[in-house]
């Protein structure tokens, strides 16, 4: 059930999911009031929520999602991450400066896209980068996702 949501977290985030889609949410949790609505049907379209409640009206052609079973909830925010910092195994025993003096901004940028990755698939779908971000290699991470290169 947690492989759906996701997936479904993957699917929103990423520009090939262009079209709308109607998501039938069993339990739908909001946090700003601490309930949990049942059986809401979520109307996204361009990758943004439109509609959310009971009795949405689903247009004909928009492709549906069943997750009656499962509990929704909106994706969780990390205000402090170094998506591009990491120790490389040939650094070990230098210390903190280790990732700047052997590994290039490229490598920091893959590292930050896998960790982007990764915590996307752990349910955070908003996160800011403190620093540490290898001659901009956080932005360009940033500005692959947006252009949709990679779900983020």
């Amino acid at each position: 059930m947690l492989a759906r949501i996701f997936i479904l977290i993957s699917l929103l985030s990423t520009s090939a999911l262009a079209q709308e889609l109607a998501i039938h949410a069993g339990n739908l949790i909001d946090p700003a009031t601490g309930t949990v609505a049942k059986n809401q049907i979520i109307l996204v379209k361009d990758g943004k929520i439109v509609d959310v409640g009971p009795r949405v009206q689903i247009p004909q052609e928009v492709e549906a999602l069943n997750l009656s079973n499962a509990w929704v909830m909106p994706g969780l925010m990390d205000a402090h991450v170094h998506l591009t910092y990491g120790q490389s195994s040939s650094a070990i025993g230098f210390g903190l400066l280790s990732p700047y003096l052997y590994e290039s901004s490229g490598l920091r940028a893959l590292r930050g896209l896998k960790n982007a990755e990764q915590v996307l698939q752990a349910g955070f779908t908003t996160v800011k980068d403190i620093g540490n971000d290898a001659n901009y290699a956080a932005i360009d991470v940033r500005r692959a996702i947006d252009r949709g290169w990679f779900a983020g």
